[in-house]
């Protein structure tokens, strides 16, 4: 969960910075951009906030069976993309994009640590040896 966080928060972030998209309540449209600033005003898209529900839900997808623990991760998405267009914080773009984002960050990451075979360094009489597992 860590590593798809970390690498999720990465990606958002050098995609505000490289976009630099106005925040709804700036009152300068959907289309003003202005790229590669530290201002906390221009960083609309993507979504942070929508990024982290996003990686929690797609790491949940992934790793759970259980629908009770999956319907609580979608809900999740659900109200935390709803509350950041509500409160004029995000445009439904931004929030799209953050969980878009987020969702294949986790699922993917949480996926790829389910892999089937792994290399290993084993000890052996007279040194190390590596080996393939199935």
């Amino acid at each position: 969960m860590l590593e798809a966080l970390a690498v999720a928060g990465a990606v958002t972030t050098a995609l505000k910075y490289a976009i630099g998209r106005a925040r709804p309540f700036r009152d300068r449209g959907d289309g003003y951009l202005l790229p590669f600033r530290w201002d906390d005003a221009q960083w609309s898209l993507p979504s942070g906030h929508a990024t982290v529900a996003g990686t929690i839900a797609g790491v949940t997808w992934a790793r759970s069976r259980c629908w009770l623990l999956r319907s609580a991760a979608t809900a999740l998405v659900l109200v935390v993309g709803g509350a950041r267009i509500y409160s004029d914080k995000h445009w439904t773009s931004d929030v799209l994009a953050g969980t878009t984002i987020g969702i294949a960050t986790g699922y993917g990451l949480a996926r790829s640590e389910e892999s089937s075979h792994a290399w290993l360094l084993l000890p052996s009489p007279g040194g190390i040896r590596l080996c393939a597992a199935w």
